[in-house]
């Protein structure tokens, strides 16, 4: 059995022993070996008390690989499940709006067009910018 720790894209054979393996990639979702369990382990929970800006990246309906591209570049990634979406962000250190405003600007808007910028405010969604 992969675990989390494993490459997630593996290959599967199909076929007998006898035969010459026919492989074909198979993604996370058609991969039973891997449960939610893993995935959550792989990319953490925000912490339910964390007040502060992050970044989200992207939002989706699936649990996503570490590996996926569009979460590529951007260090420690957290999950944060909101209104039935796996929504995946990183905390950043500037507390002052104006400062995080121009570090989404200059660096990650030109990286990640679709980002948004979130506020929490003890673990709780508070406002949304699209700068």
């Amino acid at each position: 059995m992969l675990s989390a720790q494993d490459n997630w894209e593996h290959i599967k054979v199909i076929g007998s022993v006898d035969e010459k393996p026919d492989t074909v990639k198979v993604d996370l979702y058609d991969t039973p070996e891997f449960s939610e369990k893993e995935l959550e382990r792989a990319i953490p929970s925000l912490k339910s008390e964390y007040s502060g800006f992050a970044i989200e990246l992207i939002t989706s309906e699936h649990l996503l690989s570490r590996n996926n591209p569009a979460l590529s570049g951007f260090g420690q990634l957290f999950i944060d499940q909101y209104a039935n979406k796996y929504r995946y962000l990183f905390p950043v250190e500037y507390h002052r709006r104006k400062s995080v405003k121009q570090f989404y600007r200059k660096i990650v808007k030109p990286k990640a067009p679709n980002s948004k910028v979130v506020q929490y405010l003890n673990g709780v969604r508070t406002t949304e910018f699209s700068w």
